[in-house]
Order: structure tokens, then sequence, then C-alpha cells
């Protein structure tokens, strides 16, 4: 019994032969899955997302003024990864665009939530080398906090931006690979989407921004429409709560039902 897929229908899809000879039974976190595994013939169960359960039953709703912030404030959070690598990739191209944003509307709070000191660090010096008057408030964990507390997120592509989606604020999605790394994905890619966000029925529902077209000047101008133009937001967050109630599957049960069930026979 495996429980998460593989992402074989995005990423070496070859490996979809082994799995069907290694399996059981194969639980799947996202909908979009079982098309593929029914054609395989893999024999799988749908349990949704876990991620999508824990955030539907968080009990309190963070206070901004716990980052010290009013309600009236207009607030980006800004989350350029988990890892070393991603934040030296992203940060800059990340504060760039808050500064575009802070020279539209200079009342804007930026934020930023780091998985450790480690990259925390690296991003201050990023931001020390820009000699910019931009002002971001950096904490280190609760990154559901911090995007509870947000009117809008630019995130690097990942968990990030589908948490954003599951706490219903609308995300501006990029990510930047090394030269090597992002042609040896494009090679071997199967999928033209790289969010999670985008392979839900329905096609796709928010822009990427990935490798070239990962700008301050292509992210500006989308977090801007996500900012200004009600109608495009509230779209996106309407697909956004379909995302939400199709993830949301009391996951950790039914793991256990399944586990239980093909174990019994």
């Amino acid at each position: 019994i495996q429980y998460i897929a593989p992402t074989v229908w995005a990423w070496r899809s070859y490996r979809i032969h082994k799995l069907k000879r290694a399996v059981v039974r194969l639980l799947t976190i996202y909908p979009f899955e079982s098309a593929l595994m029914e054609q395989a013939g893999i024999p799988y169960t749908y349990v949704g997302h876990p991620l999508a359960d824990q955030i539907a039953e968080r009990d309190n709703r963070t206070d901004r003024s716990v980052y010290g912030l009013a309600e009236s404030d207009t607030v980006v959070a800004i989350l350029p990864g988990s890892r070393m690598n991603e934040v030296k990739r992203l940060a800059e191209i990340f504060l760039q665009t808050a500064i575009r944003l802070s020279e539209v509307d200079q009342g804007i709070k930026f934020i930023a939530p780091f998985a450790n000191e480690e990259t925390c660090v690296q991003f201050k010096q990023t931001l020390a080398s820009m000699n910019s008057a931009i002002s971001v408030n950096m904490v280190t964990g609760d990154s559901l906090g911090v995007i509870e507390v947000s009117d809008l997120v630019i995130a690097a592509s990942g968990t990030a931006a589908l948490e954003a989606a599951l706490l219903g604020k609308p995300v501006v999605v990029s990510y930047r690979l090394s030269l090597l790394s992002y042609w040896v994905v494009k090679i071997l890619s199967k999928t033209n989407h790289y969010s999670m966000l985008n392979h839900f029925d329905g096609g796709a529902v928010i822009p990427e921004f990935m490798q070239n077209d990962c700008t301050a000047e292509n992210l500006s101008r989308e977090a801007l429409k996500l900012l200004r133009d009600s109608n495009y937001r509230e779209g996106v967050l309407e697909r956004f709560k379909e995302i939400a109630t199709a993830l949301r599957q009391n996951s950790n049960l039914r793991v256990v039902e399944e586990i239980t069930r093909v174990a019994a026979r």
C-alpha cells in the first residue's frame, strides 16, 4: 500500500510501470490523478489532502495585531521557498516585485515567513545588498498564520501556493531553476503546468511565471491585478473554494480505513 503517488503525471512518467508492479493499493491525494491511475490499471483510492483538512479545522483566525498590522492595511506576504537555493534564486526578484508594488502604493505592508533562521538570514542579506528603503517584517515559522493575515501572497511554486489557496488568499506563483535543471525538467516533463493549483478540473486557475518569465515586472503586474480588479480576484477565489472542497475528504480517517480494509483481505 502506497500513500501519496509519485508525480508520474508530471515528471518521469515511465515510473508508472514500476508503480503498477509494486502496489496492491495506491492512496492518492489529488483528484486529477484518478484518470491516469485508471488508464494505467493501478488500483487506487482517492483520499483527499491532509493539509486541506488541517486548514479547515484551524480553531482561531490569526490576528493581524500579532505582526503589528492593522485591519485596514494592505498586506502582501512574500514566500520565496523553504530551501536555501530557492531563497538565493528568488529573494531578489520577489523583493524587486515588492519595491514596484510600493512605488504604486506606499501603504502596502510586506511580511515574509521562513522555515528556519538560515533562510531568513539569506533573505535579510539580499535585502541589505539592494540598498532599498523598503521594509519587510521577517518571521521564522508560522507560514499559515502569515498567509492568513495577508491580502495577497507571492510564493515559490509548491506547498505555499496550495496553502494560500486553501486559506482563500490570491497568490502569484513563480519559480526559477538552474539552467541545467530547467532543461532536464523540460525534457522529462509531461505537463505544461508546474503549480498543483493548475491541474484541477476547469483548467489553469492562476498564471505561473517560471524561469525567464520570473521577473519583477510580471509578478508585480499580476499582483496589482489581483489587488485592484475585484472581479478577477473573486473569480480566482471561487476556484480556490472549489479546490478546497475537492481536497477536503477527512483524509486521515480515509487512509486508516483503506489500510485496514486492504490488510484484512
